[in-house]
């Protein structure tokens, strides 16, 4: 980093073309700015165009409002920003003094030399604005008042021969100019620091309110706690009290005593007595109990002629597809699933690109239909398709769909692992209860469920 003198200095060395325009890397132009400087340099047979500096964070312009060139006015104070447009005819042999590198006005010292030095016409080009940063280290920022003002005398020195009486005039303006922005600044800076004790105030206060806030939570939590542990004591002794041998038996007498009565009153009631004894069984689930475990007994008796170690699987995978490109964690998925299977049938719910046709055939049965139905209504397809028959032939049967991702381990383990408990059917993925958007669904939602 050798400073923007000697880099700018490289490039004039460089430059084969008519015109030239330095651009920093924190600016940028607008569509058709540089064709509205050169249109304009070129309609007023001008050698240097240059505009407005538009702050894009702010909002604001930068520069002074009167930009239409004067050279007394380009003493008292740089008009034409370093990104300007400048016949490359017109330089010469100009450099950019390298006594101010890494300083300040390096650019001020080079438009001066070659408009004292050269006779450069410059042109004010009001119809377009360079979009610039404003950076901390800017000589607008306060502190940098002392390098600012050592540069551009400096510069002005150089030049004393060429602008004597101007010079003075230069002078004076652009020390009023400093002490105005010197003022603005004071002014800005006791602004800025009464806003700061205001804000600090404002958060003092905050913090207060914030404190007595908590407080009083506090006191409404310890009163709310002893409100609760009193109900849960009263609750305590209730149950106490229902659970004690006294309490059930005079319950029991008493609920006794008022049946009789009543049916006593009322002798039909005599009548319904069979009926509450079987739904007294039924409430209890014993019949439910006998039903089970008999089936039970049934069940596992053909379990053990199913073959669990090594068995034959027929896959249905459910695709959905939108005559879009098949996302590959579709295919990645399948391609696992199949391995294992003996046959595979796809089933795709919509319209499948000609290349994913090809692609879906290569792993098995290839099944198109219209989207109805969602993935039930494509597992009874591929079902169907099989056959009673066929179906038979197979030791299981795997309806998986394709909104899954993975797999992250080896299936053939899990499969293995799920064999061991013989179970009649499991899920590797589930579905979480929502409002039955079908509309088929008898119970009104579609609640917790294995899906694939």
């Amino acid at each position: 980093n050798r400073g923007l003198a000697f880099v700018k200095n490289d490039a004039l060395s460089k430059i084969t073309g008519e015109f030239l325009l330095f651009i920093d890397s924190d600016n940028f132009i607008n569509p058709n700015h540089i064709e509205k400087l050169l249109v304009t340099l070129l309609e007023n047979q001008a050698d240097i165009a240059y505009c407005q500096l538009w702050d894009f964070i702010s909002k604001k312009d930068l520069l002074r409002k009167d930009l239409e060139y004067e050279f007394s006015k380009e003493l008292e104070g740089n008009m034409i920003d370093a990104s300007s447009l400048v016949r490359v005819d017109t330089i010469g042999n100009i450099k950019f003094d390298e006594n101010l590198n890494n300083k300040v006005l390096e650019d001020y010292d080079f438009w001066l030399s070659l408009i004292i030095n050269n006779s450069a016409k410059p042109i004010f080009v009001p119809d377009t604005k360079l979009n610039y940063r404003v950076l901390d280290e800017s000589i607008s920022k306060r502190g940098n008042w002392d390098n600012y003002y050592n540069s551009y005398l400096y510069i002005l020195d150089k030049y004393k021969n060429y602008i004597s009486n101007e010079k003075n005039k230069a002078i004076k303006n652009n020390i009023l100019m400093w002490i105005n922005n010197y003022e603005k600044s004071e002014k800005l800076s006791k602004e800025r620091f009464q806003l700061i004790k205001n804000y600090e105030k404002l958060e003092s206060e905050r913090l207060e309110l914030i404190k007595s806030q908590e407080k009083t939570i506090q006191e409404e939590f310890k009163v709310k706690e002893l409100m609760n542990q009193e109900l849960l004591d009263r609750e305590q002794k209730l149950i106490e009290i229902k659970n004690s041998a006294s309490y059930k038996l005079g319950n029991l007498q008493i609920r006794t005593a008022k049946k009789t009565i009543y049916v006593l009153k009322h002798p039909k009631l005599l009548l319904k007595i069979p009926g509450k004894i079987v739904d007294f069984f039924t409430k209890i689930h014993l019949f439910t109990k006998i039903k089970k475990a008999v089936l039970a007994k049934i069940r596992n008796n053909l379990r053990a002629k199913n073959n669990y170690i090594n068995p034959n699987r027929v896959l249905v995978y459910v695709i959905y597809a939108n005559n879009e490109k098949l996302h590959d964690y579709k295919i990645i998925f399948l391609k696992a699933l199949a391995k294992l299977s003996e046959k595979t049938i796809i089933v795709v719910n919509g319209e499948l690109i000609p290349e994913d046709q090809v692609l879906l055939s290569s792993y098995g049965q290839l099944e198109l239909r219209e989207n109805k139905g969602y993935d039930t209504a494509a597992f009874r397809h591929g079902i169907l398709n099989l056959g009673k028959e066929e179906l038979g032939k197979y030791d299981e049967l795997l309806l998986v769909n394709d909104t899954n991702v993975g797999p992250f381990t080896d299936l053939e383990k899990t499969f293995r692992k799920m064999a061991e408990r013989k179970v009649d059917f499991w899920g590797i993925s589930y579905g979480e209860p929502q409002n039955d958007f079908t509309g088929y669904n008898k119970y009104g939602q579609i609640p917790v469920h294995l899906q694939s």
